[in-house]
């Protein structure tokens, strides 16, 4: 009948206006935190951040002299993500505050395990002075680290395996 015509179409109506309503919240709560990210890392790296751009995209996190990239892994706004986005921005903010590329290059070793646990020691050099200065950062980094290891076991002692061995370092 026309009458239940109407009625399903209202009803599909109102569900999608609630669907739409529930996508618009969750994108602006993650624009919400990608500005308060943004800030915290511009808050941290102060001055040596200089003119670089931070964008949220991809599924890498890294930086150059132009960029600061956190990885979108999606657009869940789920604990996982939140914790992983907040480590990973700390992490680069305290990078670009507190290392010196000048000097690390002068004493990084030549090997390439000497030279990757130099680096390693470079970042928990890095992570402990900005934990000690930032107690959000601290907690921000555990977690980092605790969900690394959660999918990254260690090795046996006695296996040959240098990437265990690295990961241990950290």
């Amino acid at each position: 009948s026309a009458a239940s015509d109407v009625y399903k179409r209202q009803f599909l109506q109102s569900k999608i206006r609630k669907e739409f309503l529930i996508m618009m919240n969750k994108e602006k709560k993650l624009a919400e935190f990608q500005n308060a990210t943004a800030a915290t890392i511009k808050a941290i790296a102060a001055n040596k951040l200089k003119n670089r751009e931070i964008q949220f995209f991809g599924n890498t996190t890294r930086f150059n002299s132009k960029q600061i990239t956190i990885a979108k892994d999606s657009n869940d706004f789920d604990e996982t993500i939140v914790n992983k986005t907040r480590g990973e921005s700390d992490g680069i903010s305290l990078k670009l505050q507190y290392h010196d590329k000048t000097i690390h290059s002068n004493l990084k070793p030549s090997s390439d395990l000497a030279a990757t646990i130099f680096n390693l020691a470079e970042d928990t050099r890095i992570e402990k002075i900005g934990s000690k200065k930032f107690f959000g950062v601290k907690k921000n980094l555990q977690k980092l680290i605790e969900k690394k290891f959660e999918t990254n076991l260690i090795a046996p002692p006695g296996s040959d395996d240098t990437a265990s061995f690295v990961n241990a370092m950290h």
